[in-house]
């Protein structure tokens, strides 16, 4: 706590090593010289003194129930009313019939003063406890007049205190920065709520989740749901609530109302939220057409007595389209040379050569993926791993060789710092606790998907068992999507 001698807040500032800029005013004065200003010169010079003050004072800015600036009007206050107390109290003492209206009156003024030395005591006690919840969390909802933010700011930085006065019953007024007189009482700050960015945030996954799982889906099939989702929704939040969750969206400020002044919106917020209205579906159409596509795979081929999965397949295909050597599904060792594959089984001799067709025609799978670009005409193309210099490429038959790259550039910070990886334990089919690999640790205890995390607890499942260009781009596009959601951004 300060000391109880009359010690101003900014000199002790000064004495920790805060300094006002040259030319610039400290809170007070700037709050007192405030009628030949404009109201956001008097926000900006109270926000740099708040600054000033918070950092000459890292551990904690100290705050007195009975501040200095209002000391003397405390004093003025208990004075005037221990006079009024002191004479009823003799008047009481005095042996004077109970009955009379001058014992009666002394009464009065005993529990008057009494009840002004509460109420002084409770405003006193509500200003300092509200100066430390100002100072502990200073943020507030994006929908509060510039007038209540100079208020707010003052109150953190204490020259709030410099123009409150203690009223006749013990309560306290300030004066606003348009010169008003306010009762303490009727001051308060809004925080700002979450409640419209958490529904729009699931709205997006749910369309990106529709579009990716739906045969033939289309935006016209759900746009009437997520019209009615809003419409209820921006019922629920009421007038503030919607225009919190407007005022919030600074992109959308800066396209529909770039020279506009915020203050007047704010103020008027119903042509902001209605705007927003149609915004956000806007947005959510523009999701749904940036989501990845349905993709339909083929069911399980029977194959030499065994049901091949798509992996299986697409791993053969791929081999065979890049020249290498195998084993077919009908258990013959395929081998690659000068541009023609032998069967090693019938033919060690090598004397009769297949093209790559008859090799897929041998093992039954001729007619499926052969190797060539499978993206559907409308699919992303992803070249790039967000915040990274890794191009796209084919990961391999695991995502052993994936995580490997997404490990090293971790390390080397060109991912967002809340965004981690790992990679899902699978051990008799089933999965356990995500693990990061360490150097002791198989890779057989391992399934073929990455888990990407954030420190906030966002979570998406990256699958790099399908070697194909098309399902390697289609994983790639859902962590760049991710990481520009949730990763964090540069600071500026």
């Amino acid at each position: 706590m300060a000391k109880k001698q009359g010690i101003n807040f900014y000199e002790l500032g000064r004495k920790t090593g805060a300094k006002t800029p040259k030319n610039q005013q400290s809170g007070f004065e700037a709050f007192v010289s405030g009628a030949t200003k404009p109201l956001e010169d008097m926000l900006t010079a109270s926000k740099a003194a708040t600054a000033a003050l918070t950092a000459a004072m890292p551990a904690g800015v100290p705050i007195d129930k009975v501040p200095e600036a209002l000391r003397l009007k405390v004093t003025e206050f208990l004075n005037l009313n221990k006079k009024a107390y002191s004479d009823a109290t003799k008047v009481v003492a005095s042996g004077i019939n109970p009955q009379s209206q001058r014992y009666k009156d002394a009464i009065e003024t005993i529990n008057g003063v009494n009840i002004k030395f509460e109420n002084l005591s409770n405003t006193l006690e509500d200003i300092a406890l509200k100066r430390k919840k100002a100072l502990d969390d200073p943020n507030f909802s994006p929908a509060t007049l510039n007038i209540d933010r100079l208020t707010f700011e003052n109150l953190q930085n204490g020259s709030l205190y410099g123009n409150m006065t203690i009223n006749e019953d013990g309560t306290a007024s300030y004066t606003d920065g348009d010169g008003v007189l306010k009762a303490w009482s009727d001051f308060a700050i809004t925080k700002q709520g979450f409640t419209g960015q958490q529904a729009y945030l699931a709205a997006v996954k749910e369309i990106k989740d529709y579009k990716l799982k739906t045969r033939n889906a289309s935006w016209n099939d759900i746009e009437g749901t997520y019209q009615n989702t809003f419409d209820l929704l921006f019922n629920k939040l009421g007038p503030k609530g919607s225009a919190d969750f407007a005022l919030a969206d600074e992109k959308f400020l800066n396209e529909k109302f770039a020279n506009r002044d915020l203050d007047e919106l704010r103020k008027n917020p119903t042509e902001v939220v209605d705007a927003y209205k149609t915004y956000v579906m806007e947005q959510l159409e523009i999701e749904y057409n940036d989501s990845t596509p349905y993709f339909e795979e083929f069911d399980k081929p029977e194959i030499f007595g065994a049901y091949r999965t798509k992996r299986d397949i697409d791993i053969m295909n791929k081999d065979i389209s890049n020249k290498k050597d195998f084993i077919g599904f009908d258990n013959r060792q395929y081998k690659f040379k000068d541009g023609n594959y032998y069967d090693m089984t019938d033919d060690p001799d090598m004397v009769k050569p297949l093209t790559q067709d008859q090799a897929r025609r041998n093992n039954k799978i001729h007619g499926f993926y052969t190797g060539g670009d499978r993206r559907p005409a409308n699919s992303p193309s992803v070249n790039v791993v967000t915040g990274t210099e890794i191009g796209y490429e084919y990961f391999g038959d695991t995502a052993s060789n994936s995580y490997s790259k997404f490990q090293q550039a971790s390390k080397q910070g060109l991912f967002p710092k809340n965004i981690t990886f790992a990679k899902e334990v699978a051990k008799q089919g089933r999965y356990y606790k995500y693990r990061v690999i360490g150097p002791k640790q198989t890779e057989t205890e391992y399934s073929d998907v990455i888990v990407v995390q954030t420190a906030q607890g966002q979570e998406i499942k990256l699958n790099f068992s399908n070697p194909d260009e098309a399902s390697q781009r289609k994983e790639v596009k859902k962590l760049n999507d991710f990481i520009s959601r949730y990763g964090d951004k540069p600071k500026v």
